[in-house]
Formats: C-alpha cells, sequence, structure tokens
C-alpha cells in the first residue's frame, strides 16, 4: 500500500474510499481485491481465526435471550485473597519528645495567636501579630530540624 501522507487535502468520497481500503486489509481471511463481495452469508458463521478459541455460542436475534456464559475466556476472575493486611495504629510520638510538641504548639499556635489579633478589635495588633509570625516560623523551623539525619544515598524519598 503507498503511503499517503503526502496527500492532506482528501475530501468526501475520495476520503472515503481510502478509508474502507485501509479497513478491508485488517481483515485476515479477506481477498486481496478489496472491491469484491463477500461469501459469507447472514446465516453463516464467520470463519475462525487462528489464536481465538472457537464460537461456541448460538447466535440469536435477540442478545437478551442468549444463553450466558460466566465461564467464557473473557470473564474476569477476581484473585482469591490469601493474606489480609492490617497496618499498626499511628501512635503519637513521646510524652518526653519536647522538640514535636514545641514545633506543634508554634505551628497552632503562631496563626490563632495572628488571627486573634486581627479580629479581636485591639488598636495595636503589631506585637500579637509579630509574635504569632515568629511562632509559627520557630515551629516549621523546630518540625524541619527534628527530621532525620540518616540518609539512604540510594532512597529516592518514596513510601509505600
Amino acid at each position: 500500500m503507498a503511503d499517503h501522507r503526502d496527500e492532506p487535502h482528501l475530501r468526501g468520497a475520495e476520503l472515503d474510499a481510502r478509508f474502507e481500503a485501509v479497513l478491508s486489509g485488517w481483515d485476515l481471511d479477506s481477498p486481496s481485491d478489496p472491491t469484491a463481495a463477500p461469501e459469507a452469508g447472514p446465516d453463516q458463521q464467520p470463519p475462525e481465526r487462528p489464536g481465538e478459541p472457537p464460537d461456541t455460542s448460538e447466535r440469536t436475534a435477540d442478545p437478551a435471550a442468549a444463553p450466558r456464559s460466566d465461564t467464557g475466556w473473557r470473564v474476569h476472575v477476581p484473585p482469591e485473597i490469601e493474606e489480609h493486611f492490617e497496618p499498626p495504629d499511628p501512635g503519637l510520638p513521646p510524652a518526653h519528645d519536647a522538640t514535636y510538641w514545641l514545633a506543634l504548639g508554634g505551628i497552632v499556635l503562631g496563626p490563632l495567636l495572628v488571627l486573634w489579633a486581627a479580629f479581636s478589635g485591639n488598636s495595636d495588633p503589631g506585637w500579637y501579630v509579630a509574635i504569632g509570625v515568629v511562632l509559627t516560623t520557630a515551629g516549621f523551623g523546630l518540625l524541619v530540624m527534628r527530621g532525620s539525619k540518616d540518609r539512604d544515598p540510594d532512597d529516592d524519598g518514596a513510601r509505600v
């Protein structure tokens, strides 16, 4: 078949004819002449292709009345579950982990102090806002500093 990439201006019947020619080449048992009439009638079964299982179902006009087979080669069979994974309960850090609790306090109390200063109606909320920003920054800094110092050079950071 010729390469038709250089013909971008196909329209109408010419495009339809080219499309039909392409589709006729997909049938493995088709004659070499794409204009030849098909030999199989409406009551005949199409020939089986190698590699496909034989079609044992009877064809009917009403698909709902056809017998249903749940054991066909295309039926999904879910795998049997052998084990059930239950993750361990996530526990809080120990109470003596002062760095964690200070960082958590700074991250929670800093924004709350800024919001309180904004909505309390104070005439000069400047110091409260500054203290809230410092608390938030310090809390974030403590969380970053308490991170693990052990690094695996082959670790890309993904956790499953």
